[in-house]
């Protein structure tokens, strides 16, 4: 699984959550959580086997619901105990990070509704990352799977996607540059704007695209 090591901040911001309900089931165990944030929060996600799924949301909180399954290698009904897996999350400074744990065996689906941050860092071993967020400082770095984001807003510096194996896009820019070099089997799509937020998607094996719309 791809990992960064991620150094505390300066600066503190108190972050609460709470796991609202918890929904079981023999295949899923489904749970709710809450944290109050602020424009100046950065959200960090690592997670192994996963889909994260983004929806914009309102000021001052970021709403999760986590689905976890077992991957299709799992035969045994107790390996693993999917209902014992939890969301760890961790206050560094200004940043929140989450993951699960423990991560082994298991599926997890991440459906997070959340306003617009300082910054959104996603680390992905095998999966999906895709929806809408408020443009911002954003890192997506993906193993295998596919990244599909709509980017709302255009204060953006760079958007750049980069494919080990398979297809990068950038669309719905409406000044700058736009910039593809696709090789025998890997793709890179940059685009540059006027604007402050740098967008970069990793993708070991896969399709990157990233979708910009104007806000009204």
């Amino acid at each position: 699984m791809l990992k960064q090591k991620i150094w505390p901040l300066a600066l503190g911001l108190i972050g609460l959550t709470t796991a609202a309900s918890a929904v079981y089931a023999d295949e899923q165990a489904i749970s709710e959580y809450q944290f109050a944030v602020n424009d100046a929060t950065e959200l960090s996600i690592d997670s192994g086997v996963a889909e994260v799924e983004f929806i914009r949301g309102e000021a001052g909180e970021v709403q999760i619901e986590l689905t976890v399954k077992k991957t299709k290698g799992s035969l045994l009904p107790s390996d693993p105990d999917i209902h014992g897996v939890t969301l760890v999350s961790d206050w560094r400074g200004n940043q929140l990070q989450l993951s699960v744990s423990p991560d082994d065996d298991i599926h997890t689906h991440w459906r997070v509704t959340l306003p617009k941050m300082a910054a959104i860092d996603v680390d992905v071993g095998v999966g999906e990352i895709y929806g809408a967020v408020d443009t911002t400082d954003t890192r997506l770095n993906l193993g295998v799977g596919k990244v599909e984001l709509a980017l709302y807003g255009d204060d953006i510096s760079r958007i750049f996607a980069d494919v080990g194996i398979g297809k990068s896009s950038v669309s719905g820019m409406t000044s700058g540059d736009i910039e593809q070099t696709r090789a025998i089997v890997s793709s890179e799509t940059e685009a540059r704007g006027n604007g402050r937020y740098r967008i970069s998607a990793d993708v070991g094996v896969g399709d990157a695209g990233f979708t910009v719309f104007q806000l009204k």
